[in-house]
């Protein structure tokens, strides 16, 4: 969407009553601690993922509430340093939302007078119900909304979110598809590659504790000297909730290894060239 396609759509002054829209005239905190600020925003996007999913723009009044006399794009304020203000939304969700939310985007939109409105997309839940965990709550509280209102989730809500949403092959399907959009950029080009992912079906019964040594044996490449070099792992001693990764060179990557704590695990490497079909070292690499 581009500012002119912006002022067609709130020519046509949608209502927040929709279930599926809501207007922010200025940026999520504003007079607030950072903390409120956090939970506003997971509550508004959690509760939109767990009914039909929906869309929020910051930087822009409900035109609802305005005259009809007024001209169109008056309800376009905007708000300042928009891409960082996207990227920082971004990664409150990925970090404060449980399970994380596919699909969800942040997306500044330049304006002709400067500044930006934000678009922030949220698809309906592929694996709902979605939990918020937050600093400012110490709890695990879900949100739905209905029309323009947002409150927490009954537990019958809950049950039937869970029964409606994809099948487990679906979701492992959709889960695989995310991590190897988030991989491509940083090893798949014009060079041949392999990916190999594997994504389990069922919910596991508790989280893998990637830490322990089983794992980090073999993502980190102890006993593994004859083959290649040890793998650097970039967060070895703190990772992250997702899981651990390890890469084979810190500058210019080959190979990632990633496990995560839901059971994905998924390797991705480059195909080295030869000048001969039959070369044997062709595929010296690919030991995995």
């Amino acid at each position: 969407m581009r500012e002119p396609e912006l002022k067609a759509f709130l020519e046509e002054r949608h209502s927040e009553a929709s279930g599926f829209l809501d207007y922010k005239q200025t940026i999520y905190g504003e007079g607030k601690s950072k903390d409120e600020a956090h939970g506003e925003f997971l509550k508004d996007i959690t509760g939109f993922a767990n009914s039909q999913g929906g869309h929020i723009f910051i930087g822009v009044r409900d035109p609802t509430k305005l005259m009809q006399s007024e001209e169109v794009g008056e309800e376009i304020v905007g708000i300042e340093n928009g891409d960082a203000v996207a990227q920082a939304l971004e990664s409150v969700a990925a970090r404060w939302v449980d399970p994380r939310l596919t699909g969800f985007k942040v997306v500044p939109l330049l304006l002709e007078k400067g500044g930006h409105v934000l678009i922030v997309h949220i698809p309906p839940g592929e694996s709902r119900s979605h939990r918020v965990n937050h600093d400012l709550s110490k709890n695990w509280t879900f949100f739905i909304r209905h029309g323009e209102s947002i409150r927490m989730m009954t537990t019958q809500e809950i049950r039937d979110a869970a029964l409606s949403t994809l099948t487990g092959e679906q979701q492992a399907r959709a889960y695989a598809r995310e991590v190897c959009e988030e991989q491509k950029d940083e090893l798949i080009s014009s060079e041949p590659v392999f990916l190999l992912q594997a994504a389990p079906l069922l919910r596991l019964d508790s989280a893998w504790d990637v830490t322990n040594g089983e794992f980090s044996n073999v993502m980190l490449g102890n006993n593994r000297r004859a083959e290649r070099e040890d793998f650097y792992s970039p967060n070895r001693r703190s990772p992250p909730l997702r899981g651990i990764r390890a890469v084979d060179d810190k500058t210019n990557p080959t190979m990632i290894l990633e496990v995560h704590r839901n059971g994905y695990v998924g390797v991705i490497f480059k195909i080295p060239p030869s000048n001969h079909k039959d070369d044997p070292h062709l595929y010296d690499t690919m030991i995995l």
